[in-house]
Parts: C-alpha cells; structure tokens; sequence
C-alpha cells in the first residue's frame, strides 16, 4: 500500500486502488475468457499450455505479454490497455522502457 499511495494519504489513495486492482482482474478475465474461447472454437486440447516463467515476464514484460497475444492467437500487438496496465503494474527494464 505504501508504494502505491506514495505521497497521498491513506483516505485518498483507497479508491485509486481499488480501481487499480478492478482493472487488473478484469484485464485477467479478458485473458482467461479469450483461452477460453480459444481452446472451443479450436478445439484444442485442454492439457495444450505456454510455459510461462515469472522471471521472464520481469524481465521483458512487453515482450512476453506479446508472446503470449500471439501464442492466444488474439493479435500481433498488444491493445492499448493492456500496455497501459502493463506500465503501470510493471516496472520495466532500462532496454525496455518503450514497448
């Protein structure tokens, strides 16, 4: 809480997170509804997975969210939103500053 709320006090600094943490869950609804979809309308098999490593996405993570864009079959650039959570949520190696 106190990184988040840097230099705002704790009354005020409630609902900028609260929306920050609705954002996040609905961002990984989208996700999940969308692997969802995939795995119907393909009719892949449910054990069919992309190895994710929480290491990479630290390191890269527009490269990796991208990666997975692709892998979900959902685009090759990543929607406006998401680069927008993803700077907010992430913070980003010096060679990645700009995705």
């Amino acid at each position: 809480l106190q990184a988040f709320c840097r230099g705002i006090s704790a009354s005020k600094c409630a609902e900028p997170l609260c929306s920050s943490m609705r954002r996040t869950i609905s961002s990984v609804h989208s996700l999940v509804d969308a692997a969802n979809l995939l795995s119907y309308t393909t009719g892949q098999n449910s054990r069919s997975y992309m190895l994710v490593r929480h290491e990479d996405m630290a390191v890269e993570p527009f490269k990796r969210a991208a990666g997975i864009y692709r892998w979900l079959g959902l685009g090759e650039e990543l929607p406006g939103h998401v680069i927008e959570w993803l700077k907010n949520s992430t913070s980003a190696s010096q060679a990645e500053k700009n995705p």
